[in-house]
């Protein structure tokens, strides 16, 4: 969510004026401040601009707390229709919409959307309904596109905030009497969450006479990465192979077109399938001791050679390590390299290829695989491709722990990569990688280490 766009809501609802919209704004703790009287006989101080000019200021990734969503949302959208009552219309007709409290529209401020307006509108919603849902229903409505929501919350905020106006580099700290204020959020946003806020705020020498905050960041609901491991039990071991590996670039170029051919070729194994990723462009050259090799010589001949996009040069290894264009053809660029440098006395010892990864399924007509994963393997290593092979299994799992504490699993389990000598009912040791939020396992991957990676 761009500071831009709230901005633009916040000068929308002063310009309607409302009571509770121009309230929303209004932070009432810590308003005001005593007059500045001299003492008796002495002459007042000249006017400083600051005590008299309102300015604006913000502040960033200030630590917040959701305190309480009301049952308010504000929208924007943009619409090619001018009657704002037949846009009240439409929306009204979204599920958990009470009533449109306000709206009006903006001209857009980029030309190529000159030809739409940009609608603004301030909802009272049910507060059983998830917002979520609201924002789906006002998503269909044909007479809008690019809508989007915010939630409108009450948020605690730190006791002191520091306030930054970069134009004129001033900086203003201001204690809160009472540090709560009201926030645009995010669609997700619920009481407890940790965010991270910015705030705009318009202060007249100390007096803070606005401010509002916006949601930068939830970090309760921001999924976090996270390692488990431990035992689990096998409920299922399922008729598939699951394999990756990596080889130099010249092999896989060469095997990409029949390696999977090789693999439905094994017996047990009904289809497969294989992905390759791309190669990382760059190659090392490494030069013969006798080679007479000079880095001025060499960036002549580089600079100009077709598919080079960069190189350095390694004096005392005599090596050169060489970035190429990743849509030449990899092996003629490789080839007319290694002559033309020999043809120039670079006399060329190796060339270090750039290892691709690749990784497969392979599905069979049972589940007992062991013999086929075996056979697999040894395919793999036949190609030079360091291959790990496992079969897939289902875990039954209510929730993972990371030391003492416990991420919830909501479907009841989930996927893993086991040795395929195991059965159903065998306990089996996994490393689980997951995202958790809100106390949930998410995207899990889990696999059982295997004799390659121990």
């Amino acid at each position: 969510m761009e500071k831009k766009q709230f901005y633009a809501i916040f000068l929308g609802l002063i310009m309607i004026s409302s009571i509770y919209g121009f309230s929303f704004f209004l932070n009432q703790s810590g308003f005001g401040s005593a007059p500045n009287v001299p003492p008796e006989g002495q002459l007042p101080d000249a006017p400083n601009i600051q005590d008299t000019t309102a300015l604006s200021f913000s502040a960033s990734g200030i630590d917040a707390n959701v305190v309480q969503i009301f049952p308010t949302m504000f929208i924007t959208a943009s619409t090619q229709e001018a009657e704002i009552a037949v846009l009240e219309r439409e929306i009204i007709n979204v599920e958990g919409i009470e009533r449109v409290v306000n709206s009006f529209y903006r001209q857009p401020q980029q030309p190529s959307f000159a030809s739409s307006l940009i609608f603004v509108a301030e909802l009272q919603v049910e507060s059983e309904k998830d917002p979520a849902e609201i924002l789906q229903g006002l998503r269909q409505l044909p007479v809008f596109s690019g809508v989007q929501a915010f939630p409108i919350g009450l948020v605690s905020l730190p006791e002191k905030v520091t306030f930054r106006n970069d134009q004129l580099n001033l900086t203003q700290e201001h204690v809160f009497a009472d540090p709560k204020t009201r926030a645009f959020l995010n669609i997700g946003a619920m009481p407890g969450d940790n965010l991270k806020i910015s705030l705009e705020a318009t202060i007249a020498g100390t007096t803070l006479r606005s401010v509002q905050a916006f949601e930068e960041i939830n970090l309760t609901a921001a999924p976090l990465p996270r390692e488990a491991g431990g035992s689990f039990t096998i409920s299922e071991m399922k008729p598939a192979l699951l394999f990756e590996g990596t080889m130099p670039l010249s092999d896989s170029i060469e095997l990409q077109g029949l390696l999977r051919e090789e693999v439905e070729a094994i017996e047990g194994v009904e289809s497969a399938e294989l992905d390759f990723a791309p190669a990382f462009p760059r190659i090392e050259v490494l030069f013969e001791e006798s080679a007479n090799v000079f880095e001025y010589d060499l960036n002549i001949l580089l600079s100009d050679f077709n598919g080079v996009t960069s190189f350095d040069f390694d004096s005392e290894e005599k090596k050169a390590g060489i970035m190429y264009d990743g849509s030449v053809n990899y092996p003629e660029f490789k080839q007319e390299l290694v002559s033309e440098l020999n043809s120039l006395k670079f006399t060329v010892k190796e060339v270090v290829e750039p290892n691709v990864s690749f990784g497969g399924t392979a599905t069979a007509t049972s589940s007992g695989l062991q013999q086929t994963a075996s056979a697999l393997e040894a395919l793999l290593n036949s190609k030079n491709a360091s291959p790990v092979v496992w079969q897939s299994a289902t875990i039954n799992a209510s929730s993972i722990m990371v030391d003492e504490e416990e991420f919830l699993v909501a479907s009841g389990s989930f996927e893993a990569r086991v040795l395929s000598s195991h059965s159903a009912g065998d306990s089996v040791t996994l490393t689980v990688f997951f995202q958790s939020a809100r106390g949930s396992a998410e995207n899990i991957n889990a696999f059982e280490a295997t004799e390659t990676e121990e």
